[in-house]
């Protein structure tokens, strides 16, 4: 396991179930893209699921994202930022306009463009900055509400890391303090299972 997701399994402890690791082998076939080695770990060990109830780490599965027909897999994975009138559309269309302070950046799939992998219920945006190679993608955060970004010079377990230690300085903007009635982490789901009640005609209930 990676040593800083390691770290974080010391404050996360053992997910709430056992979690249906995602077949990596598949990514660069489907959608072009070696996931770096800390969000794979980190996945196998405790799927999809939030932080303090707050922030969402997203994770690729096997069934539906949106329903019925939706996309499935690494694509489903990937539609939190190519979805058409989403967050990473706006963004594109922001940086196309030359808005460089709205979004100073490129967002995938234009190369080492913003790659979404998670959010805050405050609608804080979490992204990989794709450029070099996976295990150096830096963490870009958007501070949706205060029109602000900040570029972590670590990537996701790193920042993970020092977001749960409050060692990341606005660590308060995205998550609440730490307590004992808040699960640290919580798994929602996995490749091959949903949120627990969730129904999806042709997947039944889970």
């Amino acid at each position: 396991m990676h040593q800083t997701v390691a770290a974080l399994a010391e404050l996360f402890g053992l997910p709430g179930r056992a979690v249906t690791p995602v077949p990596w082998q598949d990514s660069h076939s489907e959608v072009g893209i070696v996931f770096p080695t800390d969000f794979r770990d980190f996945v196998d060990r405790y799927g999809g699921g939030q932080v303090r109830h707050e922030l969402a780490v997203h994770s690729p599965a096997a069934w539906p994202k949106g329903g019925l027909g939706g996309p499935t897999r690494f694509g489903r994975f990937v539609e939190y930022t190519t979805e058409e009138g989403g967050i990473g559309d706006y963004l594109a269309g922001a940086y196309e306009d030359g808005n460089s302070k709205e979004c100073p950046y490129s967002v995938y799939p234009e190369p080492g463009g913003l790659l979404i992998w998670g959010n805050t219920w405050n609608a804080d945006q979490l992204f990989w900055l794709t450029e070099g190679e996976p295990d150096e993608w830096p963490v870009a955060v958007w501070y949706r509400q205060m029109a602000e970004w900040d570029l972590f010079a670590g990537g996701f377990a790193d920042f993970m890391l020092a977001l749960v230690t409050d060692s990341y300085p606005t660590a308060g903007e995205l998550l609440p303090p730490r307590s004992p009635d808040v699960p640290e982490w919580d798994t929602q789901y996995d490749w091959d299972h949903l949120v627990e009640g969730m129904v999806i005609e042709g997947w039944g209930s889970f």
